[in-house]
């Protein structure tokens, strides 16, 4: 979405959006149903990084477009905060077999 955002495509950036909740939501609603292997989990984020950059990068920004290294580290302290509060709140609910409060 970053991309989209500096190439100002902000119908793009929403199709993404959208594309990765739903694909979100959706795996981990028919993993749960599966058999437990690691192997169908790395399947089903090689689908999702599949379509991602074969539809929406090239579809959205090309194929050709070369992309520059950005610094790392609002990104990932966005998902570590992302992270720390969907684990509280799956602690707080006692949702994780195992651990107890």
């Amino acid at each position: 979405m970053s991309n989209l955002k500096e190439m100002n495509k902000p119908r793009a950036r929403m199709e993404v959006l959208v594309f990765g909740i739903t694909y979100a939501i959706f795996s981990s609603f028919l993993l749960n149903y599966l058999p437990r292997i690691f192997f169908i989990s790395i399947i089903f984020n090689l689908i999702g990084y599949v379509i991602l950059v074969e539809y929406f990068w090239n579809k959205n920004l090309g194929k050709d477009l070369k992309y520059k290294k950005k610094q790392i580290w609002k990104p990932l302290i966005i998902s570590i905060l992302f992270s720390l509060i969907l684990l509280f709140i799956l602690l707080s609910n006692n949702e994780i077999p195992g651990i107890q409060l």
